[in-house]
């Protein structure tokens, strides 16, 4: 049989050819081979899952004020309206129910109701009357006392604050003795009376207030430990007896015995 085409070439080329084989020529090969394919990633959930938790530095603690023994927070403080305390620092006359109110109201509403009196000598509400002013216990006031104490001493210094808690400190004195309706005119006409004249010395004035009180305070005692120790005692059967008939004589009226 003749040799076909492709075993003729092989032939002259030197070396035959296989049926079948390709006659293209082999790429010569190459002195830096493609790098292997990398392996696909494992999912996202098995990263996580396989990471080692972070560690996070510690917080540190916040630094906060230290407890004081007795101290109670006062919110009254927190709530001063911009014109209260324009007063305070005009040392303007300040009725403590307004502060009482604005603790209690939204301050922009406050703000908005709160007006100069005729003079400048005080603040006011327009909102509300001179008798919703007054009304005020005991305990609101004694909050807003110490908030006047703390503006007062901010703006004017130690001296005026002093001179003002010796007056509050007067003022429940007061109430003690009497009641909180007195002792509460007492305080709006000593504060009136020192914002419309600011130079006004309130040290003589707390002096002689607190002079009055303890001598009522002890006139008070000496007077109770006196009954404790000379208790009433009825009287005689026979002095009362003529007491009745002597009253009966002139019919109840003391008297009318002087001018029988």
């Amino acid at each position: 049989m003749g040799a076909t085409g492709e075993e003729a070439l092989g032939t002259l080329r030197g070396s035959p050819i296989p049926p079948g084989s390709s006659t293209a020529p082999h790429p010569p090969p190459t002195s830096n081979p493609p790098p292997p394919l990398s392996p696909r990633p494992p999912p996202l959930s098995f990263m996580i899952s396989q990471a080692a938790p972070t560690q996070l530095p510690p917080d540190d603690p916040p630094k906060l004020a230290p407890m004081r023994v007795g101290h109670v927070a006062n919110f009254f403080t927190f709530s001063v309206p911009k014109k209260i305390d324009d007063a305070f620092k005009k040392l303007r006359y300040v009725d403590y129910s307004l502060l009482a109110r604005s603790s209690r109201e939204a301050p922009a509403k406050e703000e908005g109701s709160l007006v100069w009196t005729d003079g400048q000598v005080g603040i006011k509400s327009k909102v509300m009357s001179a008798l919703d002013e007054g009304d005020i216990d005991l305990i609101d006031w004694g909050a807003a006392s110490e908030t006047a104490e703390m503006k007062i001493r901010e703006y004017h210094g130690a001296a005026r604050a002093e001179q003002l808690r010796a007056h509050h400190r007067n003022v429940v004195l007061i109430s003690r003795s009497y009641a909180w309706a007195p002792a509460r005119s007492y305080d709006k006409q000593i504060r009136q009376l020192v914002a419309s004249d600011t130079a006004h010395d309130l040290t003589d004035l707390n002096q002689i207030t607190s002079q009055w009180y303890a001598e009522k305070a002890q006139a008070g005692s000496s007077s109770q430990q006196a009954r404790l120790l000379h208790p009433s005692r009825p009287l005689p059967s026979s002095l009362s007896s003529s007491s009745s008939s002597w009253a009966g004589s002139t019919g109840g009226n003391p008297s009318a015995k002087r001018f029988t």
